[in-house]
């Protein structure tokens, strides 16, 4: 039965009633509504007829041309206006990884009545990268015997692979891995090791340890050391620097041999001559790119010298003397005959041997001309003008072979970080450990020079089966 149906005569009257108020209300509003529309609309005409006067006076509106003090709209471009945008081939969004782990969030119930909520639809993302918060793990190898009673004897346990341990070490090879990647590549102290190590992993291990640890990466990596070696000793260009390098207080040096695909360091007390003699070897006959040392002087082997250090001794003597004009010229000379000398390089580079060679005869004639400028003989830039009346026959090596650069850049950038590392440490303290540490730069280097995963590289040569 319907609701109304219950209610009395007097209580639908009342009903009746009220309802009949509501529509005289509403009635009431409407009206007013009405004459406010009919203002707004008075008000608009106003406007459109202001409008339209306006324009008329500025010569404006339909027909009309633009006064020159408005703006014109500006047409839309055609292809025939010109060249099209160039496409993207890849957009500049921050990139969606993969998600390893998803969280839903939702309400569990309904805010209002309680209910109990499941489903939903997705309103919007958003991506978190973690790191696991690992500790470290102490795995125990236990090599059991077992007896066959078949033959009547016991079978011995098969011995740990490298994969699993190194040697006798308590570390597994992964973490003696990270050790020298940290000590070596990042430059940290072993201090600085120790307290990664605790925070990071809750494992304390002393210094002692963490020496030990790389002497155990460095003789795993000895062979693999002597072989870039004679990789670097078989390049047809080799570049050499050296630097100072302390051992227990007593003053040294590390020499570096710089390759397209390899990097060598070596330490000697010594910086002679004799030196970079036996770290190349008495059959080298490749092209030795170095700066003006004295010790590189005489090797019998091609050479290119450094034209960064030549345009830098003439530029120290234009420092000296700001005020000289022809000093100023020449200097500017020197520096536009090498970059004339760089373009011929490549216009040659596809010419036969023995047309290079003239061209670099030539060039070497244009250049000691230029060095007999009263300037570089009895001038201010009598240094650079020694340098290359000594050493001209070697600045042009590299137009005969395209191959060789003529700056020694590759050895100054393969030793900055060990110049780096030589501010924070100040050196090594024994002989094995300056052993130690010219085979992991040499590893390390090599390994980053190539584009390869240093810590996983480490770790592969350490479980390599070559290494028992």
């Amino acid at each position: 039965m319907s609701a109304w149906k219950k209610l009395s005569r007097e209580e639908l009257l009342v009903v009746v009633a009220r309802q009949a108020a509501q529509l005289e209300s509403r009635g009431g509003q409407l009206a007013s509504q009405a004459a406010r529309i009919e203002t707004l609309t008075s008000k608009l005409g106003s406007a459109l007829a202001r409008i339209a006067e306006l324009e008329s006076k500025l010569g404006g509106g339909p027909g009309g041309k633009t006064s020159h003090f408005v703006k014109a709209g500006r047409p839309k471009k055609t292809e025939s206006d010109g060249a099209k945008r160039k496409e993207r081939t890849e957009s500049f969004v921050r990139r969606r990884e993969e998600p390893t782990r998803v969280i839903e969030i939702g309400a569990d119930a309904c805010p209002d009545c309680g209910h109990e909520l499941s489903g939903g639809t997705l309103v919007s993302s958003h991506q978190v990268i973690d790191i696991p918060q690992a500790s470290y793990e102490v795995i125990e190898y236990r090599r059991l015997k077992r007896w066959c009673g078949h033959c009547g004897k016991y079978a011995m346990p098969p011995s740990l692979r490298p994969a699993r341990a190194v040697k006798n070490s308590r570390f597994s090879p992964w973490v003696m891995s990270l050790v020298a990647k940290l000590v070596t590549v990042n430059r940290m102290t072993h201090r600085g090791v120790q307290e990664y190590l605790a925070s990071v992993h809750h494992l304390n291990v002393s210094e002692g340890a963490i020496s030990a640890m790389l002497h155990t990466v460095a003789e795993h990596g000895r062979p693999v050391y002597e072989g870039l070696v004679a990789e670097a000793r078989a390049s047809p260009v080799v570049h050499a620097d050296e630097t100072g390098f302390r051992e227990n207080g007593r003053n040294g040096y590390i020499w570096a041999l710089a390759t397209k695909l390899a990097r060598v360091f070596h330490w000697e007390a010594s910086r002679a001559q004799r030196v970079i003699t036996d770290l190349l070897g008495d059959d080298f006959s490749s092209v030795l790119v170095t700066d003006f040392y004295s010790a590189y002087t005489g090797l019998e082997c091609p050479h290119q010298w450094c034209w960064v250090h030549l345009l830098r001794a003439a530029r120290e003597a234009r420092e000296k003397d700001p005020d000289d004009g022809a000093l100023r010229a020449w200097v500017e000379k020197l520096k536009a005959f090498h970059q004339r000398a760089c373009r011929l390089r490549d216009r040659v580079a596809g010419w036969p041997q023995a047309a290079r060679a003239e061209a670099r005869r030539h060039v070497e004639a244009k250049l000691l001309q230029l060095a007999g400028h009263p300037v570089s003989t009895t001038g201010p830039a009598r240094k650079a003008g020694n340098l290359i009346r000594k050493f001209a026959h070697e600045l042009f090596t590299f137009i005969e072979h395209p191959e060789v650069p003529p700056d020694n850049n590759a050895a100054e950038r393969t030793l900055r970080p060990v110049v780096v590392a030589r501010k924070v440490s100040g050196g090594t303290r024994s002989p094995r450990g300056t052993d130690t540490k010219m085979i992991l730069l040499s590893l390390f280097g090599t390994w980053g020079l190539r584009g390869e995963n240093t810590l996983a590289s480490s770790y592969q040569m350490l479980t390599s089966p070559a290494h028992p």
